[in-house]
């Protein structure tokens, strides 16, 4: 079978599902278990501070790096097969909330990286399925650059570095080899600290400062 390919969030019978996946050939009796995966290249694991996991999941699910197990969330411990069901059922805000985990930087691979995760219903006639996963990492800073600061707001990412330190431009990109963009939003000046809100995505973002 051909491996099929979508934007977040996936899943199907919630309206903010951008690519629809099956259920099966059965409405009564849905698949128990979803796979997804997806490929990301790194130059230098030792070049990052931190990695941040954001995994949105309706019912639970268990997370992968590279073959090997680093998150999971709303499922019972132990061994997990594909008729594993999920813990409890998931509603309301609860189908829409990042769910965070730290991520080693060293369990990241110089060269190509796999995430998988396999998303699990917590019953064959469940009526929805949502799945979307970010992976956030910053950067060392370079030679005299500040350390960036990350902090989770509602729907967005605080990114933030001592007012002491000016003259750098914050930047984006969707893989740590570039290409690198200066972010757009406006920088915030208070409290000692300049900061960046940048609203909060689906996917794999990198964040470094760099001098003007």
């Amino acid at each position: 079978m051909t491996p099929r390919r979508g934007a977040a969030q996936l899943g199907y019978g919630d309206d903010d599902v951008v690519t629809k996946v099956s259920f099966g050939p059965n409405s009564s009796s849905k698949y128990i278990t979803t796979w997804f995966r997806t490929e990301f290249t790194v130059a230098d694991p030792g070049e990052f501070i931190t990695a941040t996991l954001g995994l949105v999941r309706d019912d639970g699910a268990v997370v992968y790096l590279n073959g090997k197990e680093v998150f999971r969330s709303n499922m019972p411990s132990g061994t997990i097969s594909a008729s594993t069901l999920a813990s409890v059922t998931v509603g309301g805000t609860d189908e829409s909330t990042i769910y965070e985990a730290d991520l080693a930087p060293s369990r990241l691979l110089a060269g190509r990286n796999v995430l998988a995760v396999e998303l699990h219903q917590i019953a064959v006639d469940s009526s929805d399925l949502s799945f979307s996963l970010q992976l956030t990492g910053l950067l060392q800073p370079t030679a005299g650059a500040p350390t960036i600061s990350v902090r989770r707001l509602d729907g967005a990412i605080r990114l933030s570095w001592p007012a002491t330190a000016r003259g750098y431009s914050l930047l984006s990109a969707a893989n740590p080899t570039g290409p690198w963009e200066t972010i757009p939003e406006s920088v915030l000046s208070s409290s000692g600290e300049q900061a960046v809100e940048v609203a909060s995505s689906e996917g794999t973002r990198w964040f470094r400062l760099e001098k003007r």
